[in-house]
């Protein structure tokens, strides 16, 4: 026994002595030109420049017919045309290679790590990435007869952890790029799983889990599951100012954006597939003490096109029932993004908001008028780079409703009682007007608002007309004000105007700005209105005048 147990010491410590020796020579060999002559060969199938600062082996996996090796410091250059040196740095890259089947030709990997890789993304004049150009030049690489010869490959398992990704062009950056693909080959799909954050830590992000290949030169099929959550709160405010304006400008932590979506086709060309839109606890409105809360969710149609080189992206949405305060809002929207343009259109109703609510959530207007309001129908069209270019672009048409509201900014009857009392332009009066109903055609365009077949209905006056809000908050109105007796009525009978009846058709204009409106009445077509009241009198008496016998 004791001789088996001084046997077995001498065996431990020769393989000791050997591995120690054997790591030393393996390192003094790779280490030297077979290093430079490695990095040399990557770069030739690469097709652009690589180089490594070290190589380490671990001797454990040799002795166990696992060879494998540890590059550090590794940089990929970026491919002719671009302007960078690198497009990939990483700190290290280990693999596990099979020993035996090297002797049949075969290429069998059991594993790639990639750590903490550093990507930067260009975009050259013909509109072409540099992953793009490397991609396609490896895919040719490894397909043709003079690299390929009759040897196969595979790989077991490849991944990549602490990624991170920046395109200066785009203002894009991704952090925590994390990938693993199981039983890579060149003529199957392969298993994959991708995952990234908007920054690190964040919760926005998304992550990709499917299969992937046969890897192509011109093609890369995909079929997976995609899954995107945006926090809008993480989006730095001076971003979310330019490129939503007022809309975003305090979210919520809360606030999340979310998009489920099963993709199949080709990451060159374009990939599509049914998806799922929620929303939840988002704040719109640019007041803190004025946000409008929005939640719901909706099916929708998602395709993302060129994703390699100049990306698409289009959302439909073919029916949406989202909650936007206390009320709802039901219909459908379009919208497109290549680039930093967003583009699309909406149209659909709302039902049961808070006039007031809404409006001061995006304007400066607070407490000018209460009520319930509806849009029985609406449609918009927009497309800009950031908010600016959206609002001057906005088109569209609606029909206008509010029920049992008032104006919080003005007393309208009293303010025209003063006017054609005075017959001068007249300044809003404070206080409130009730009505019953408030509805108008609005047709949207060159940041305006083009309102017709306006009609205020209440107890004590009705006014109709025409005219334009401006998004500067602008207004300029032709109105008329159908007087039915009262004290607007006497006024009108008794003052300087002296009509024949207190029931009139009085024509007004209504300028100024939403903040100061100022009413002046319209003399010339007053005029023309009394004569020919008073004609009608005249004939009227004469054809009531009874013959004398």
């Amino acid at each position: 026994m004791k001789r088996w147990l001084i046997a077995l010491g001498i065996l431990v410590v020769l393989c000791g002595g050997l591995a120690v020796a054997g790591r030393m020579l393996l390192r003094s060999i790779v280490n030297g030109a077979q290093k430079d002559k490695i990095a040399a060969t990557l770069g030739e199938k690469m097709g652009v420049p690589v180089s490594i600062a070290m190589i380490e082996i671990d001797l454990s996996q040799w002795f166990r017919l696992r060879p494998a090796v540890a590059l550090r410091d590794i940089a990929i250059g970026n491919p002719p045309g671009f302007h960078e040196k690198n497009l990939i740095a990483a700190k290290t890259i280990s693999a596990r290679v099979l020993l035996l089947p090297l002797f049949h030709k075969r290429v069998e990997v059991q594993s790639i790590a990639v750590e903490s890789p550093r990507i930067s993304v260009e975009t050259n004049a013909k509109g072409v990435t540099n992953i793009e150009a490397l991609l396609k030049k490896l895919s040719s690489n490894s397909g043709s007869p003079s690299s390929s010869s009759n040897t196969s490959i595979s790989i077991a398992d490849f991944s990549v952890t602490s990624g991170e990704l920046n395109s200066k062009a785009e203002n894009v950056s991704l952090h925590e790029i994390n990938l693993q693909v199981r039983g890579f080959s060149l003529d199957r799909a392969s298993e994959i799983s991708m995952s990234a954050k908007y920054a690190t830590g964040s919760v926005s992000g998304f992550k990709l889990d499917g299969h992937a290949g046969p890897f192509k030169p011109d093609s890369l099929p995909v079929d997976a599951r995609l899954s995107l959550t945006i926090a809008p709160n993480e989006i730095p405010p001076t971003l979310r100012r330019e490129q939503f304006g007022v809309m975003l400008a305090t979210p919520g932590a809360k606030a999340r954006a979310g998009l489920e979506a099963t993709i199949k086709g080709d990451a060159y060309q374009s990939f599509s597939g049914p998806a799922k839109i929620t929303l939840s606890n988002i704040m719109i409105g640019g007041h803190n003490d004025r946000l409008l809360p929005l939640s719901g969710d909706a099916p929708a149609q998602f395709k993302a096109t060129n994703l390699m080189s100049t990306p698409q992206f289009d959302l439909n949405i073919p029916k949406a029932k989202l909650q936007l305060g206390k009320g709802h809002w039901d219909g459908s929207a379009d919208m497109r993004m290549h680039g930093k343009v967003i583009a699309g259109s909406t149209q659909g109703a709302i039902r049961n908001i808070d006039i007031d609510e809404f409006l001061s959530s995006f304007t400066d207007s607070s407490g000018r008028v209460y009520g319930l309001l509806a849009i029985p129908s609406s449609t918009l069209q927009f497309s800009g780079h950031n908010a600016a270019e959206t609002l001057n672009s906005l088109k569209g048409t609606a029909k206008v409703t509010v029920t049992q509201g008032r104006l919080g900014s003005m007393d309208l009857l009293s303010t025209l009682e003063h006017a054609f009392g005075s017959m001068e332009e007249t300044a809003g009066a404070s206080g409130n007007t009730n009505f019953s109903t408030l509805s108008a055609n609005v047709n949207i365009a060159e940041r305006k608002m083009h309102v017709s077949d306006l009609l205020l209905d209440g107890p004590a006056l009705r006014v109709t007309g025409s005219g334009v809000i401006g998004f500067d908050e602008t207004i300029n109105f032709s109105l008329v004000a159908h007087v039915s007796g009262g004290t607007l009525g006497k006024v009108l009978y008794t003052g300087p105007l002296h009509l024949p009846n207190m029931n009139a058709d009085v024509p007004l204009t209504v300028t100024g700005t939403v903040q100061a409106p100022r009413v002046r009445p319209q003399v010339g077509k007053l005029a023309k209105q009394t004569v020919n009241q008073t004609v009608r009198g005249v004939v009227d008496q004469f054809f009531k005048k009874k013959p004398q016998p």
